[in-house]
């Protein structure tokens, strides 16, 4: 017995000696790094906690604040982190920094270090939750215009919660994802501009806003519920082309909201989308198929007074489905995204006029089982129904509709409702747009998958394809106007025998800026 005691005692002892304390703060020891952890009579006054310290002779990188280390840390008011913090709390039911309510100044010296921390989903694991005035202050100076390092790709879960005195935020091409209340509460701020790197934005992103108006880049295919809840002051939104659904809350007491765009993508609306939203005016659904609308949607909404603009053939399936609006009309263009390739297909249920719009449609009207290419053939008035291949500048653009038409040979299928797509169809093997390694071009399936609505593939008969050719290989599109702008991206995977030569006759290995000669085409590079 004395043995198993002795031993218990020896195991005890090294745990407690790793609590230490050093110029008044407190540090649970561990390896050669040290962690921030509460202390007996609490934190006052203008604290800097350092870089490192030294303990027995022994030196320690300070990395990370402990779980409850500043709880109630009421006479608090300034804190120093340095840029050697990457973890703030581990526990996402602590609330680290709940109580300090005289804590208005954090300052940082490198913003790039402050963007790598990791707090918790529990806003009270950043310091500047604790006061309605907390501010964040880079090397002294108050931060008001936030630019985010172009080596960040991820804005983390409460990274900049509740950020007072920042009016403006800037990301670079590198961020993809925003995370959860990252930027809720930054009730300052009146300007962001996003990203078209952007792909996910997460829940209660951007939560009591003050901002009018945001752009959400084309980018975007995933957006959390409540991302915009309670952004009283936003009065319209446009919704990108890429997301298939509006989750819950997601403009819930956006009190000032007056006109919404929903993409033809969009099959289900979340419960209180559009709760207490008492200003809405228009709401222009492109979805053909009429989206589900789940609980309280338009909870005291003021939709008796609002107008619901929808595709032509669908306003009786609306009327019934999406009752009690004031107003039902028959929507006169349609919405096209156009995302950072330069390049989508689409599928419109009317007939689309493009002869004043930026914007260049193309059919599919052959394809070369000599070459791989595909022939684009420019057309400024499309058929309803048809599958098309649309160029320009990545955003989102308003194409009218129109009761004529041009009728052309198209081997592009569209559809208007979200579709399964095989990956062969007897004879046919099937096609759609993709991006393999930056070259954006026609690829065959790998397997059967869902095609969103508004949009189109290429089918070809497997029997046309020459010996040899492997139907993974991308196919080239080849445009008929040679003064067609296109990315260089568009250029996808050639055959083993393409050549590429410039104007002056040289051979080059790749193509380059301005007009190339591609397998005896003319083919102009962005």
């Amino acid at each position: 017995m004395r043995k198993i005691l002795l031993l218990s005692f020896l195991i005890l002892v090294p745990i407690v000696a790793d609590a230490v304390i050093v110029d008044g703060i407190n540090y649970n020891l561990s390896g050669t790094t040290a962690e921030v952890t509460s202390y007996s009579s609490s934190y006052s006054g203008a604290l800097v906690i350092p870089p490192s310290i030294t303990y027995n002779e022994n030196n320690y990188t300070v990395t990370s604040i402990g779980d409850g280390a500043f709880t109630n840390c009421s006479d608090l008011t300034e804190l120093t982190i340095p840029s050697t913090i990457i973890q703030i709390g581990t526990d996402p039911n602590d609330n680290l920094f709940m109580g300090c309510n005289s804590l208005i100044r954090i300052n940082i010296t490198d913003l790039e270090a402050w963007c790598r921390i990791s707090f918790t989903t529990n806003r009270y694991s950043n310091p500047l939750s604790a006061n309605n005035s907390s501010c964040l202050y880079l090397n002294g100076e108050k931060l008001t215009e936030l630019i985010i390092p172009n080596t960040i790709t991820t804005i983390g879960d409460n990274q900049f919660y509740n950020c007072r005195g920042i009016t403006s935020v800037t990301l670079p091409n590198s961020v993809t994802s925003i995370g959860h209340q990252a930027f809720a509460s930054c009730y300052d701020v009146t300007t962001f501009n996003l990203p078209n790197s952007l792909e996910r934005i997460g829940t209660f992103a951007f939560w009591n806003d003050n901002f009018t108006e945001i752009d959400i880049p084309t980018s975007v295919k995933c957006i959390g519920y409540s991302a915009f809840n309670s952004c009283r002051n936003l009065t319209s939104v446009t919704l990108p082309g890429g997301i298939s659904m509006i989750p819950i809350g997601l403009f819930s007491y956006c009190k000032a909201l007056t006109t919404v765009y929903i993409p033809c993508g969009v099959q289900s609306i979340g419960s209180y989308a559009f709760q207490y939203c008492d200003k809405l005016e228009h709401i222009y659904c492109y979805a053909v198929t009429v989206p589900t609308l789940n609980t309280n949607v338009f909870g005291s909404a003021s939709i008796s007074t609002a107008t619901l603009h929808v595709p032509s053939g669908s306003k009786t399936s609306y009327q019934e489905s999406w009752t009690g609006f004031g107003t039902y009309s028959s929507l006169t263009d349609a919405m096209i995204t156009i995302g950072p390739s330069g390049v989508t297909t689409f599928c419109c249920s009317s007939a689309l006029d493009f002869t004043s719009s930026p914007l260049k449609a193309y059919v599919a009207s052959d394809y070369s089982t000599t070459t791989y290419n595909i022939t684009m053939t420019n057309v400024e008035k499309v058929k309803a129904s048809t599958g098309i291949v649309v160029l320009g500048e990545e955003g989102i653009y308003k194409v009218p509709t129109t009761s004529y038409y041009t009728s052309v040979t198209n081997l592009l299928v569209g559809v208007t409702s979200w579709t399964v797509v095989q990956k062969s169809n007897g004879s046919k093997t099937n096609y759609i747009l993709g991006n393999k390694n930056g070259n954006v071009g026609f690829y065959a399936l790998s397997s059967s998958g869902q095609l969103s609505a508004g949009k189109a593939y290429l089918p070809l008969t497997t029997t046309d394809l020459p010996s040899g050719h492997a139907l993974a290989r991308g196919l080239n599109m080849e445009f008929n106007d040679e003064t067609t702008s296109i990315s260089s991206s568009i250029q996808t995977e050639a055959a083993g025998d393409e050549q590429i030569f410039n104007l002056q006759g040289q051979r080059l290995n790749q193509p380059q800026k301005g007009i190339n000669i591609i397998s005896g085409k003319k083919v102009y590079i962005k």
